[in-house]
């Protein structure tokens, strides 16, 4: 595999991680006695769900950063060969 199908294929886990942590964000900030709308109430813990969206921002930014290094390597190595 070379960096740019890595770097945004991590990209693409990161996004998932993200939506994943915010609907169980939401989920968990439902009141306990109002079902939420998959029927799950609120008891989760909201700092952890905010730890797990931070670290999916930290992952997708990484990936990006992976993507823009490999894409300024190629085009340097066009530019040697031309």
């Amino acid at each position: 595999m070379d960096a740019l199908s890595i770097g945004s294929a991590s990209a693409v886990s990161a996004i998932r991680s993200f939506d994943q942590a915010a609907a169980q964000t939401v989920r968990d900030a439902a009141p306990q006695n109002a079902p939420s709308p998959n029927g799950i109430g609120g008891n989760g813990d909201l700092a952890d769900d905010i730890v797990q969206q931070i670290q999916a921002q930290a992952a997708f930014q990484a990936s990006v950063s992976v993507i823009r290094t490999a894409d300024q390597m190629t085009g340097r190595v066009l530019d040697v060969k031309a």
